[in-house]
């Protein structure tokens, strides 16, 4: 195993993970601000988004590298950008 497919592998399976940790976290939060007022509800979306811009993503270290750390950025944002509107409305 050279150390490229090792990188992939590594980031399939974090992604994985994160995957998973975001479906139970999904639901979870869905129960939680049905439940909250509407500006309650406005002020934790408002901090979700503040704080999902602090995370660093990874970045391929290379030109050639793998098209996965970008991938994962641009789901990263599909998937908090997404959960921030369905619980806006």
């Amino acid at each position: 195993m050279n150390e490229a497919s090792s990188f992939d592998l590594h980031l399939a399976e974090c992604t994985a993970q994160a995957a998973a940790i975001w479906v139970v976290l999904d639901g979870l939060l869905w129960l939680q601000l049905n439940r909250r007022p509407g500006k309650l509800r406005t002020e934790f979306l408002d901090r979700l988004l503040e704080r999902a811009g602090t995370i660093t993503l990874p970045m391929s270290k290379t030109p050639e590298g793998s098209d996965a750390p970008e991938w994962i950025a641009r789901r990263y944002w599909q998937l908090v950008d997404t959960f921030a509107a369905r619980h806006r409305a």
